[in-house]
């Protein structure tokens, strides 16, 4: 397979195309994938915008085509109408992987989490069931940041969890560091 019949989508993390690091690392690397041949994609399963930012459902930001599947693309006011769209979103990034992969336009996934091994966990079964490669960009060694230390005994678990398994649930990592690379 050429570079020019691979499709990879982005996983995970939403906003795209508005934000800081995360974001601008998601804008660097799918461009340095586009450059070199590849047709990408990046999914926002999650609604995470306020009002006052001007965002279109699908559209391209400096070349990188984006895709809202959910039904809102404005942060919800309220914890169950939040869940409900959350769920919502869930559902339409299903079925857009699924209808992806039916047309030959999903041959690779890369996930970018906030650490959360359950995310991580969601993503693997989706790419078994789907059939497609899971490729993980490691950007943080969790249980190393200071203000972590003291949230919750679960935070603590996961980060600890995420640090050992991440890798194991991935069929590719992308660390962004020497450190980390040995860590996976």
């Amino acid at each position: 397979m050429t570079n020019e019949n691979l499709h990879i989508v982005h996983l995970g993390v939403s906003g795209f195309p508005i934000g800081f690091g995360g974001i601008q690392r998601l804008i660097l690397l799918y461009k340095g994938l586009q450059h070199a041949g590849a047709k990408v994609l990046v999914i926002n399963r999650t609604a995470m915008h306020g009002k006052n930012k001007e965002v279109s459902k699908e559209g391209v930001f400096e070349g990188v085509p984006y895709v809202y599947p959910g039904p809102d693309i404005y942060r919800k006011k309220g914890f169950l109408k939040r869940r409900k769209s959350d769920f919502l979103g869930r559902i339409g990034e299903y079925k857009l992987l699924k209808k992806l992969k039916k047309e030959g336009k999903l041959d690779a996934a890369s996930v970018y989490l906030t650490g959360r091994l359950g995310q991580l966990l969601y993503y693997r079964f989706l790419s078994r069931l789907l059939g497609f490669p899971l490729i993980l960009s490691y950007v943080e060694y969790r249980s190393a940041i200071e203000n972590r230390k003291s949230k919750k005994k679960w935070i603590q678990w996961n980060d600890k969890m995420y640090e050992k398994y991440s890798a194991k649930f991935a069929d590719g990592v992308l660390p962004i560091s020497e450190f980390l690379m040995k860590a996976a």
